[in-house]
């Protein structure tokens, strides 16, 4: 089965495409160890539905992207011009995990008319994960149809593998 799904979509490391082919990586970006408050919320997520907001966004989230660990698919691996804002948005989605099993975006799932999931797997299944909190940052284009309208985000429920992200906007150009 694993093979399959290997054969059909690719692997998570994959530089072009995520497991989905209606998400494509442009970026995943190793961030640091996190020594805030537990009450931050531990995922975020900015959708910029335009060619100007998503170059705001990408500036500051790739700012850090020198840093670049081995395997696991870091790093910049295309830019805004692989992103046809007509039909695709950029998502950037900020978490927090184990840093020796960190999660990489695979999916996006319309559920309901006001409620879209975002799906997402471990690099390294089935190891021994650290229980330490690291900050990743992963820049994805996603085809529009899997998501609302830009007027219409801030009333839908936005889930990461089934639990509620708090933290969502939507990025302006300003």
């Amino acid at each position: 089965m694993v093979a399959m799904l290997i054969a059909a979509y690719g692997t998570i490391g994959d530089s072009a495409t995520g497991v989905s082919p209606r998400v494509i990586s442009l970026a995943r970006i190793d961030g640091w160890p996190l020594t805030g408050p537990s009450g931050a919320p531990a995922t975020r997520l900015v959708v910029a539905y335009d060619a100007a907001a998503a170059h705001k966004v990408w500036m500051r989230a790739t700012r850090q992207a020198g840093h670049q660990e081995p395997g696991g698919g870091y790093g910049v691996h295309a830019d805004l011009g692989n992103v046809d804002f007509t039909r695709q948005a950029v998502l950037v989605l900020e978490s927090a995990g184990s840093s020796s099993c960190p999660t990489a975006l695979v999916d996006v799932r319309r559920l309901a008319a006001r409620t879209f999931e975002l799906v997402t797997t471990t690099s390294r299944p089935g190891e021994f994960c650290t229980a330490d909190l690291h900050a990743f940052t992963e820049i994805v284009a996603v085809d529009r149809g899997l998501l609302p309208a830009a007027t219409t985000l801030a009333a839908t429920k936005v889930l990461v593998d089934g639990s509620r992200v708090a933290a969502v906007r939507v990025a302006d150009a300003s």
